[in-house]
């Protein structure tokens, strides 16, 4: 297999949220919390139009992210915040940190 460099332009992507879905067969893990659902919630608040985030964010699922017994875990890029303790309902707090980062990141640009 050959590797070729990315054509798109990483920097159009302002956020990127990683909810970790991680299911194990023995022990705590997001996925039992209630993580697909969180990560769901996101990414109908992500492609909202009233939002206006368009292709400026990503929410996308990950592997574990180390903190099982903490309950959900989400990280957030660039900014390279994380949460942990987060519920199947904690959409807002999430989405809050988003509009967050993209306001910081258009204030970095000038406007």
């Amino acid at each position: 297999m050959q590797f070729a460099p990315m054509t798109k332009d990483p920097r159009a992507l302002d956020a990127h949220l990683f909810i970790c879905t991680n299911v194990k067969a023995n022990g705590e893990c997001c996925g039992a919390k209630g993580a697909a659902e969180l990560r769901d919630a996101l990414k109908r608040l992500s492609k909202d139009p009233s939002k206006g985030w368009g292709r400026r964010v990503r929410v996308n699922n990950s592997g574990c992210l180390g903190h099982c017994e903490e309950g959900i875990v989400a990280v957030l890029y660039p900014d390279g915040r994380w949460w942990t303790g987060l519920s199947s309902v904690d959409a807002p707090q999430l989405e809050a940190a988003v509009q967050d980062a993209l306001d910081r990141k258009k204030e970095e640009l000038g406007g």
